[in-house]
């Protein structure tokens, strides 16, 4: 019974956290949008905007600490994720140049740490299940998630997205105490 206990966590666990993540079009109103109105940013500029941790949750973007700031954010379907403070004027569509997103919103810093994902986005409008691939991302790159909120714009599903958070940190978790075990492989506990 163990051992199936614990395959059936690795299976979950895997599947949970492959990659590519689902994608979303933008609105169709948008997808004629004129580069020259809207900024694109040119795809050899864009690692100025890439979203990483440090020490945690501390965000940095393009290599630079940010603080108490809003930022506007998409996430490719690779995990990538960009940003740039709200009051640069950059739309989610200016990241990836119009092209399909996980997620598109805005991330809340507190002290440079991130305490709010929110899916708000009028170019994307992403479903209440993309913040769910950000989750993923995030514990993927080891950033503790226990503490923060993910707020879908669509009231009806914060209970949904919550208790789906809270399975994947119990997920990852328990994934991370069977590692930690010393054994060789993950089959190594599986058979015993």
């Amino acid at each position: 019974m163990k051992k199936l206990l614990i395959l059936s966590l690795f299976v979950s666990s895997a599947l949970a956290f492959s990659k590519p993540y689902p994608e979303y079009s933008m609105l169709e109103r948008y997808e004629k949008e004129d580069p020259n109105e809207v900024q694109y940013v040119d795809s050899k500029d864009l690692d100025q905007y890439r979203l990483t941790f440090k020490e945690g949750a501390r965000v940095f973007v393009g290599g630079k600490a940010i603080e108490n700031t809003s930022l506007t954010f998409v996430m490719d379907k690779e995990g990538n994720i960009y940003a740039s403070p709200d009051k640069m004027y950059l739309h989610h569509s200016s990241f990836l140049r119009g092209q399909k997103v996980a997620c598109a919103g805005h991330l809340f810093l507190s002290e440079g740490a991130l305490h709010t994902v929110m899916n708000s986005s009028g170019h994307y409008v992403p479903p209440a299940r993309s913040l769910i691939s950000v989750a993923e991302e995030l514990l993927e790159r080891g950033v503790d998630i226990r503490d923060m909120t993910f707020l879908p714009v669509q009231s009806k599903e914060v209970h949904n997205i919550e208790a789906e958070v809270k399975s994947l940190i119990s997920e990852k978790t328990k994934l991370n105490k069977i590692k930690n075990k010393g054994c060789r492989s993950i089959l190594d506990q599986i058979l015993g």
